[in-house]
Parts: C-alpha cells; structure tokens; sequence
C-alpha cells in the first residue's frame, strides 16, 4: 500500500471473523480499503482523463470539474470505509459482469465498486464505473437475478445515458451568468402573468425531465434483457429481479418475533410496549412543525424518474414471453447471509438501532440462537439508549409508522413507548441471560459488561 495511506489501515481495514463464512465455512476477512490503494485511484484516474477527452473542447472546461468531483467522491467514500473490498466477493460479482460484457461483444472493463449501502440498487457512473451496493445481494436469491440488474446498468453505460444528463448540466452551468437576470425576468413574470401559470410552466419542464428519465429506465430495460440472454442467464430473471425490488420488504416480522427474541425470565416482555397509543380528542399533542421536520427527514426514497416497477415488470414478461414473474429453478449465491450481516453491521454503525434489531429478530426466527444477531440485538438496544441521552432519539429511529410491515411496527412502537428506566433493565437483562446463554462468545459478554458500566456511571 502506498505509503501516504498506510497510515490509514489500521483505521479502515478490519477482520470480522463472524460476517463472512464462504460456503466452505471457511472465514474470510473484511477489508474497507484495497489492497493496492494507489493503483486503484491511479486507474480512476485515467478513466476520468478519457471520460473529459470524448467532449468537444468547448465544454471540457464544464465536464472537467464535474468529472473531477466524480472522481474525487468515489476517492473520498474509498477511503472513509464506505466500500468493501473483499476479494472473492469482487471477483463473485466481476465474474458475472464480464460474462455479460464477455457474451455481448462489449469493448469495456468494467471497474466495480461494491458499496455497503442497504439499499437493494446498483447504478451506472458512466465510462465503465458501476457500483454495486450489498442491499441488493440479499434482495436478488441468484446469480440470474444480479445479472438481470447488471445487465440494466451495462445498458445505461452503453446508451451513454450519463452523456444525455451531463449534456443538460452543461446546459445549465453555460447559463450561471445569467442566473440573476434570468431571476429578476421571473419575478417580472409572476407579478404580470400570475403565480400559476408560471409554475405551470416549470412543472411541465420538471415533467418532461422526468419522462426523460422514465423513458431511459425503459430503453435500458429493453437493451439489457438482449444482454441477459446473449449471456445464457435465464430470461426470466429480467422478471423476477424486479418482482422482488417491488414486493420484498426487508423489513418484516413474523408473528411473535419481537417478542420471542426479547424475551428474559428477569424482566419479561410487556405487552403494553408495542400497544397501540391512546388517541385523545380525535388527535395527539405535539409540536407539529416537530412532527413534519421527523416526517421529512425520514421520507422513504423516491423513483420519481423511473417507471413503476409494475410497469416494467409487465414490459419484462412480453419480451420473455411469459404470464407469470415464475421461472425456471436457479440455486441461490452464496453471499446472501453474509451480506445480511454487513448490512446489519452498517446499521449497528450509523445508529440505526430500529432497522439493525428489525434485521437481526427476522433473521433469529428463520435460524433461532446466532450468536452475531443475538449480540447486535443487543448492541442496538444500548444504542437506542445512548441516542436518548445524545438527544439524538428522532435521528436514529424513524416514526411508528415508517415501516410498511406490522411486526416492524410494533418495534417501532416499543422504542418510542419504553420508559427509559424500562428500556435500561430490558437491556441488562437480555444482555445477562444472552452472555450467559453463549458462553464461549467473548464478545456478548464483554457488551454485557459494557452496558453495566455504562448504566452505572450515568449520573456521574
């Protein structure tokens, strides 16, 4: 490793020995940084230099500094842990992308980045870049399902969609000069013609670009469907990959879960937690400005310049020529589980305490007494209680009503309704019995005592 990021590995570079076991049940180690840091940034590089090279010279000087900062995000994220480089699971996903490219004639390398987002996506940067978050390795069951959505991203790549925005950013940054002039014309016009026929107008534009938008989220589809079956993957796939982005919430609770999973023979569970809340006078009191700012800053994300997914999903089964998202059986990849983890490790991370515990008491119902999702049960609900004493509540766990499943809700009701002094004996008591339920898991028993440590030394 370069010497001017050495200094970073200690630092980036960590071995989970209880996040990645290979189907051998061999364990891997979980690096956030590459091997070769400088070699990486130096190919980016050169990927930038030609990306700026295919522009006429009179707009380099505007496609430069938007490259540039292209470059320079992807540099930032590399080195503040934001990707994993974990070799064979590189080499799992690479493997499919040069099937694709391979199959289809493509004159591409491919430069993958595997972020550890939750989010089920993948995207096309343009010139040969994709990133590939792990969100979607739990969310596609095959190697057919990836390659259905690598297949879209390549298409994206291929009918060059990234020159298509750039080509409006040009458009826009030409014209900052007039930024001013082109606002005071604006406040003219809505004091002669109206407020309403003028945003009339700006919507329609904003419109249009959204059908843009839909309508090359249509043409990659299409295109990437000739790529999955140029490469041999099942047609099918085109289908079911996006059956599941629409249907699979990964957020879900069975029946009993919640409560099964935090359950202690010293502090059993209440039900009054997870009851629904006394509405008073038809309403509730609160801070309503309070209340839209939680409600905005936990707004779900928005495919507002995709098509709906059913829409596409109906475009994918005329081509394949199908009545049904079913298709043929096709084993599962190996990195689903491991995946989980990661993404349950990231939540732990950013203090996202309701969706970490809402992964790992789902997880615990399919395979009851894992060791990692008892423990970051267990860390979540420390968390919970830390971000109360951070002021940091509203930030860290979304309002009752932001996930879609009931079970999910009834989480969601339980961190908001605990009483604080309830929610500290919940911990200590499942942190007790759960060290002492796996002995031989030194790190459950050093949270145990982490957490009494910390609740003893709180009002000093």
């Amino acid at each position: 490793m370069h010497s001017l990021y050495g200094r970073l590995s200690t630092l980036i570079i960590f071995s989970c020995a209880s996040l990645f076991a290979s189907a051998q049940d061999t364990v891997l180690p979980v690096a956030y940084l590459p091997s070769d840091t400088t070699t990486l940034f130096a190919r980016l590089d050169r990927i930038t230099e030609r990306s700026i090279a295919t522009f006429p010279p009179a707009e380099r000087n505007i496609v430069q500094e938007i490259f540039l900062e292209r470059a320079d995000d992807l540099k930032d994220a590399v080195l503040d842990g934001s990707y994993l480089f974990q070799p064979a699971l590189q080499q799992f996903v690479e493997d499919i992308f040069t099937e694709l490219v391979t199959a289809n004639a493509l004159a591409l390398e491919p430069l993958v980045f595997i972020s550890r987002s939750p989010s089920a996506n993948a995207a096309s940067l343009g010139d040969g870049l994709f990133v590939v978050n792990i969100g979607l390795l739990t969310r596609m069951s095959s190697r057919d399902e990836l390659a259905s959505v690598f297949g879209h991203e390549l298409a994206h790549d291929q009918l060059l969609h990234l020159r298509d925005k750039l080509g409006f950013l040009v458009q826009q940054r030409s014209r900052e000069p007039a930024d001013r002039k082109e606002e005071r014309a604006l406040r003219r016009r809505l004091r002669r013609e109206g407020r309403h026929k003028v945003m009339s107008e700006m919507r329609d534009l904003v419109y249009e670009q959204s059908r843009h938008g839909r309508s090359n989220e249509l043409a990659a589809d299409s295109l990437g469907m000739t790529y999955l079956l140029r490469s041999g993957f099942q047609a099918s796939a085109a289908a079911t990959s996006l059956t599941k982005l629409r249907d699979d919430d990964p957020f879900v609770l069975p029946d009993s879960a919640l409560q099964l999973a935090l359950h202690t023979k010293s502090y059993p569970f209440k039900e009054k937690w997870i009851a629904a809340p006394r509405v008073m006078f038809g309403g509730s009191f609160g801070g309503a400005e309070e209340d839209g700012e939680k409600r905005m800053f936990w707004q779900k994300d928005s495919l507002a310049t995709h098509p709906n997914l059913a829409e596409r999903i109906t475009g994918a089964r005329l081509r394949i020529g199908v009545d049904s998202a079913a298709g043929p059986d096709s084993s599962d990849h190996d990195w689903i589980e491991p995946s989980r983890r990661l993404i349950v490790t990231r939540y732990l991370e950013r203090g996202l305490s309701a969706h970490a515990i809402c992964m790992s008491v789902a997880a615990l119902a399919a395979t009851p007494d894992d060791p990692f999702y008892v423990e970051a049960i267990g860390r979540a609900l420390l968390n919970t209680y830390r971000s109360i004493e951070d002021h940091d509540f509203g930030r860290r766990i979304p309002p009752t009503g932001y996930f879609d499943d009931a079970g999910a809700r009834q989480l969601l009701l339980l961190l908001h309704q605990i009483r604080n002094s309830e929610l500290q004996r919940l911990t200590l008591a499942y942190l007790a019995e759960r060290a002492a339920a796996f002995p031989r898991e030194s790190t459950l028993a050093r949270l145990h005592e982490e957490a009494t440590h910390y609740f003893n030394t709180l009002d000093e």
